[in-house]
């Protein structure tokens, strides 16, 4: 197997109880991950085995006799939750996507004192979230490697693949930053009342 993690981390100002209802409730995740035109999920916080549906519209162009024809097609994104640690860790797995691909995506929150920096706000007051993707592909079994260089064929594909790798994580890298700002948006500006009644 090969195995890429993409991970990135940015500090909320609010405890890590309140961050913790707010991303274990899949009911809110349309509020941040703005890659759904649809959720399907029970409210309130997830347990181990919990599931939610995100559905996705494809966009795509088939050429005919006739013509070009735009298709608006959908897909659904399956995560289920696989492991969960109160306010510590939250990991899923998704499934549903293209390819040989398999993803686990997880967040993990950590306490971060932030009196001794001058910040009004007090110790405890703040979280880190790391938001990480793991991405999991097949490999080739080592007895049948020597046959990537004896077949001329084999080679195109290497080399993108020494190109399509760093992309790939490189989009995750992106797309972590984007909803990580996302959710410190949304929750920075919320009262605690607000996010209290979140996991309610």
């Amino acid at each position: 197997m090969v195995r890429i993690r993409v991970k990135n981390s940015k500090i909320i100002r609010k405890p890590v109880s309140q961050v913790y209802q707010y991303l274990a409730d899949f009911s809110l995740h349309k509020d941040w991950d703005d890659d759904a035109k649809r959720y399907v999920a029970t409210p309130g916080l997830v347990e181990l085995g919990s599931t939610f549906q995100r559905v996705e519209l494809c966009d795509t162009v088939t050429n005919t006799s006739l013509g070009t024809a735009d298709l608006n097609s959908t897909r659904t994104i399956v995560r289920t939750v696989i492991s969960v640690e109160m306010n510590k860790h939250l990991e899923f797995e998704v499934t549903g996507e293209n390819g040989l691909m398999h993803r686990v995506e997880f967040f993990d929150l950590e306490p971060v004192n932030m009196g001794s920096s001058g910040n009004s706000i007090g110790e405890g007051e703040a979280t880190r979230v790391t938001k990480g993707t793991d991405l999991v592909y097949p490999s080739l079994r080592k007895n049948y490697l020597w046959l990537v260089f004896l077949v001329p064929l084999a080679w195109p594909f290497v080399f993108l693949n020494a190109i399509w790798m760093p992309s790939i994580m490189l989009n995750l890298s992106w797309d972590h930053r984007g909803k990580l700002a996302r959710i410190k948006k949304n929750l920075e500006g919320l009262g605690r009342s607000a996010i209290t009644k979140v996991g309610e």
